[in-house]
């Protein structure tokens, strides 16, 4: 029986994604199955999949770009009771599968449980200020204590929610929130999930991502709010994410201009993406 999918999309990187393949290689066995979604020219990683587990790796190769779309075509081949979806430049702890395990066990009306994040060197928390008691994911909460690659999914509660909106996350018309999207869904449903202060995955900080990521990330936070525009915590978050976009324009402003241009980038990618919902960019 499988007990656990890790999906991985991937495009531009093969060394990171070798690093990825390693860490899992120490728990590669029969309850386990990695789904590998290439989004790149054909031959790319052909040196990644020479290493030897191209026989322990289902491969799906895409040429449609998109984090989200590829997510997705990796759901739909998923055999695992549990499903991650794990990022290319990510590394899993040893005791990730066994966490997961006592995770559903400990929390068994979860339909998801999500873990913390380190750095890849540094046993310091990095992506976001994940808190050091586990908690239910809720209203309040659910866009500071868990992202998309650190979430661990019941298969059929995910396919229920038919995975992620492909119009945001990397790649997509709207580079981000596809995570904050998928938990305002799950919400909605009523599912029950839960935050796990144990870290199981590392990776990069970014918190020197150059400025047009800044900028694509915000564009995704702005379709967030048009498609949940009737959901007061969807609402307030973005509302939060706009005032402290200004305020740090103005405070960095002084002694940190690169910062600065930041947190400019990140509020001009706000009115961008409300600009492009507006005029049907990406729309099906």
């Amino acid at each position: 029986m499988v007990m656990l999918t890790i999906i991985v999309p991937t495009i531009g990187r093969a060394e990171e994604l070798i690093q990825l393949f390693k860490s899992i290689e120490k728990q590669w066995d029969d309850s386990l199955e990695v789904i590998l979604v290439d989004q790149n020219a054909v031959g790319f990683i052909q040196n990644v999949l020479s290493e030897g587990w191209h026989s322990k790796i289902t491969y799906i190769h895409s040429e449609k770009k998109g984090a989200s779309h590829a997510r997705n075509l990796g759901l739909e081949k998923a055999t695992g009771k549990y499903i991650n979806f794990c990022d290319d430049d990510a590394v899993i702890e040893d005791n990730f599968l066994s966490s997961v395990i006592k995770g559903f066990e400990k929390y068994s009306n979860a339909a998801m449980i999500s873990f913390r994040v380190f750095d890849l060197e540094l046993d310091e928390v990095v992506m976001l200020p994940f808190p050091n008691m586990d908690c239910k994911i809720d209203k309040k909460n659910f866009h500071s204590v868990t992202i998309e690659f650190s979430q661990v999914w019941k298969a059929d509660e995910i396919k229920s929610l038919d995975g992620f909106d492909p119009m945001l996350g990397v790649g997509s018309p709207y580079g981000a929130e596809e995570a904050k999207d998928l938990m305002v869904r799950a919400l909605d449903s009523d599912l029950n999930m839960y935050y796990i202060a144990e870290t199981c995955f590392r990776h990069p900080s970014k918190k020197d991502a150059p400025a047009k990521r800044y900028f694509s990330y915000a564009e995704g936070t702005a379709s967030l709010a048009i498609k949940h525009y009737n959901k007061p915590h969807v609402c307030i978050n973005v509302l939060m994410f706009a005032f402290k976009s200004l305020l740090g324009v103005v405070i960095y402003n002084f002694w940190d201009r690169k910062k600065s241009y930041r947190y400019f980038m990140r509020f001009a990618g706000l009115i961008s993406g409300f600009y492009k919902r507006f005029k049907g960019v990406g729309s099906k």
